[in-house]
């Protein structure tokens, strides 16, 4: 089987992308708290935002690994 990453890199990976989805989550409460006092309309609209960004982030994660597969595929290709 031909694999992009080893169990090794993926270790590596997976550490630095649970503490980035802990600190998105924790972010996303500090700024629910910070807003609470406001009303529930404010609320409501920075949870509204905080998905959409989530959202946006994930996507551009998800762009990067894509582009990092298409490189190193070339790579090896031009080594063989």
């Amino acid at each position: 089987m031909n694999r992009f990453f080893s169990n090794a890199d993926l270790r590596k990976l997976i550490i630095p992308l649970i503490i980035d989805q802990f600190l998105q989550a924790f972010v996303g409460l500090a700024d629910s708290i910070m807003v609470a006092s406001v009303g529930e309309a404010a609320v409501s609209g920075v949870s509204l935002i905080d998905t959409v960004m989530v959202l946006i982030i994930n996507i551009f994660y998800s762009t990067g690994y894509r582009r990092s597969r298409y490189r190193r595929t070339v790579h090896r290709q031009k080594e063989s």
